[in-house]
């Protein structure tokens, strides 16, 4: 009888000391790897949405910056004067629909601005620059430099103490907006800068995001502000 006990208690110790088998340990590393890949591209996904949602909030206080400008000083009607226009396609959200869902009209930009801090970009100017010569819109992109609601922009010092405001920049799957025949289209560029643009068909101030670099540099990509680009979110 003892020697049965004694027999059970050390089968008991072996199964103790045992552990994993290889193959276990293999099925265990593949099902924490799995698992990690999942939570880290819901993690980066969650990460981006937010970013771009945070620029459509900036996108918003840009656009009530210039229109209190342009409300409050003397902007005259050079400032509407459409030039270096662009053919652009967003998505319509706004309570009414358009064919395939997608709005399609010309703008031109007043102003733009860098939203990255990359070292790609060669002798930029910082702050909010104008796209043309054009007394209106010099008196308007110094009044936007120095307005009150952007001190808090300016403590950049790559930025040389001048206006910032970041961009997620992300890069993004481009296939229409700039639509002018001979501009060229997007192509999947990084969406790097901030450009203010005037429609030419009603003067509606709208905050795009373009990009610096690549085909179609500096054109707008997507509509920020007012009724953001479903796909810039959405991406």
């Amino acid at each position: 009888m003892m020697n049965n006990v004694n027999k059970m208690m050390k089968d008991i110790r072996r199964r103790k000391v045992r552990g994993f088998t290889l193959i276990e340990l293999i099925v265990v590393i593949a099902i924490v790897s799995v698992l990690s890949a999942i939570l880290v591209s819901g993690l980066t996904k969650y990460i981006e949405k937010a970013q771009k949602r945070a620029d459509v909030e900036n996108a918003r206080m840009i656009y009530e910056a210039v229109n209190f400008i342009v409300a409050t000083e003397n902007v005259d009607d050079n400032f509407y004067i459409p030039k270096n226009g662009f053919t652009v396609e967003t998505t319509v959200n706004d309570g009414y629909t358009k064919e395939n869902g997608y709005e399609r009209y010309r703008v031109y930009t007043v102003a733009r601005m860098y939203g990255s801090t990359d070292i790609k970009h060669k002798n930029q100017d910082w702050g909010w620059t104008g796209t043309e010569s054009n007394k209106s819109r010099d008196k308007f992109v110094d009044l936007l430099n120095n307005f009150e609601g952007f001190e808090n922009y300016k403590h950049n010092k790559m930025c040389e103490g001048k206006v910032f405001i970041k961009m997620s920049c992300h890069k993004h799957r481009q296939t229409k907006k700039l639509l002018d025949p001979g501009s060229g289209k997007p192509d999947g560029s990084i969406t790097d800068k901030w450009l203010i643009c005037v429609r030419s068909d009603t003067n509606a101030i709208e905050i795009w995001a373009g990009n610096s670099q690549g085909r179609g540099a500096n054109g707008p990509m997507y509509r920020l502000w007012p009724n953001p680009d479903n796909e810039y979110i959405t991406e």
